[in-house]
């Protein structure tokens, strides 16, 4: 049956992933996953088979995993990680002690401002909270808000079901580095990365200025947003995005230091403060799954070497995907988005146990996107929390040596079917006719954001 998608042309929906799998010769048996799949529809159906799941089954699917998302978190808001204990709680005890908005005069936090604003201004709401449950409340509203983008991309490819972008959203929400970055650690990676997921659903829906202010907040409120940059520059070559567009994110970034230069803070001291955060580690890798897991301590003196690998390699791949012809379409900008994610983090050193945390996210996308990577969100998200319960119990689920072998498995299958991708030679076309969209070509309808 014929559909529109998102600023595309008329064309034949491709058959749902169940369906193209079932092609097979006349007389020939259902392999596993026929069987698996009919086995499973005949012991649901019957409760799905009734009218009230029938009808409203996303809701009662989103409410009860929004309420497994809470009870989830609950128990974890008493725990005092050791970053909570050395630094953040004090932040937020500094902005109580010199006035909330008074206090960003002074320089008393490693964190970009308008994370502090968020403090302050939770602070100022509900002051009887304390430092401990502030400093969680404030990323823990964002959980909600990263799964509800992620939901909304969801939709864009399929955008006759409710059910299965709910499911995403609740595949978030209950993914176990979501459940504890926030409500255990206390860490703020749900804020920028949901402004990092708005970004990629604005552009799937082929509105690239709102994408590029979503951006502008996710940059604003950690430098890990730059993780995306490969995409940008994509869309930058192919000329689908004007490139007037790309001002609206420094600008977002400028406009949010005003408040703090407001009550007194140098601005050449806040337009440096990523570059002193990138100055503070003194070691290649901080229990990250990536390549510098398996060097010595002392290679930390190679530094420089390493980051000009990692700037080589990514202009590698800017290029290869700029010499590629494969249209713009929804589809590829997942697939390049989470490869982005993968593979920022996994080749630079420095990199922290939590920055694989937009990968965990776009992976769960990529495989409601490409039902093939199934097994992408179930690594990427074992692995990332393999660290976070090293740190959290000093106790590890598998040896750190080992992690950056499946990271790198995953990251490999990735890119290369993105390249296939690509270069066409995927099975069919994944949007329109001929697998391309307009909703990135200049002067179209959706152009103006």
């Amino acid at each position: 049956m014929a559909e529109r998608f998102p600023g595309g042309p008329v064309a034949e929906r491709p058959p749902p992933p169940g369906e193209a799998a079932d092609r097979r010769r006349p007389g020939t048996a259902p392999g596993w996953r026929g069987r698996l799949s009919a086995g499973l529809r005949r012991a649901a159906r019957p409760i799905v088979g009734t009218k009230l799941v029938r009808d409203h089954g996303h809701l009662l699917l989103g409410a009860a995993g929004v309420l497994a998302a809470i009870a989830l978190r609950i128990p974890l808001f008493d725990f005092v990680s050791g970053d909570v204990r050395m630094w953040i709680a004090d932040w937020y005890t500094f902005i109580v002690s010199h006035g909330y908005f008074s206090a960003m005069e002074h320089e008393f936090s490693n964190h970009n401002v308008p994370y502090l604003y968020l403090l302050t201004l939770v602070g100022l709401a509900a002051p009887g909270l304390g430092a401990l449950y502030t400093v969680k409340v404030v990323p823990l509203v964002f959980d909600f808000a990263l799964a509800f983008f992620v939901g909304k991309c969801v939709s864009v490819r399929h955008p006759r079901s409710k059910t299965i972008p709910v499911a995403a959203g609740v595949a978030v929400l209950l993914a176990p580095t979501v459940v504890t970055n926030a409500s255990q650690w206390g860490q703020t990676e749900a804020i920028y990365t949901s402004c990092l997921v708005a970004c990629l659903y604005f552009l799937l829906r082929g509105r690239p200025g709102w994408a590029f202010l979503a951006y502008g907040f996710a940059f604003s409120f950690k430098l890990q947003a730059i993780f995306l940059t490969p995409l940008f520059l994509w869309l930058l070559v192919k000329r689908a995005v004007d490139w007037r567009y790309f001002f609206l994110s420094p600008l977002v970034w400028l406009v949010l230091l005003v408040p703090a230069w407001f009550h007194g803070r140098p601005f050449l001291d806040l337009l440096t403060i990523y570059t002193r955060q990138m100055g503070q580690d003194k070691w290649l890798v901080s229990q990250a799954a990536n390549l510098y897991e398996w060097l010595p301590w002392g290679f930390y003196i190679y530094r420089p070497w390493f980051l000009a690998f990692a700037a080589a390699v990514l202009l590698a791949v800017t290029i290869a995907i700029h010499r590629t012809k494969a249209p713009i379409t929804p589809e590829r900008i997942v697939l390049l988005a989470a490869f982005c994610v993968l593979l920022v983090p996994y080749i630079t050193p420095n990199m922290h146990d939590r920055y694989f945390f937009s990968a965990d996210i776009l992976t769960i996308v990529l495989a409601f996107f490409f039902p093939r990577f199934w097994y992408a969100p179930l690594v990427v998200v074992f692995v990332s929390y393999n660290n976070y319960f090293e740190y959290f119990y000093e106790r590890e689920l598998v040896p750190l040596r080992w992690v950056p072998a499946p990271m790198g498995v995953v990251l490999l299958l990735v890119g290369i079917f993105l390249f296939r991708h690509l270069n066409g030679r995927v099975d069919r076309p994944v949007n329109g006719r001929d697998g391309s969209s307009t909703a990135f070509r200049r002067g179209g309808p959706d152009a103006a954001g």
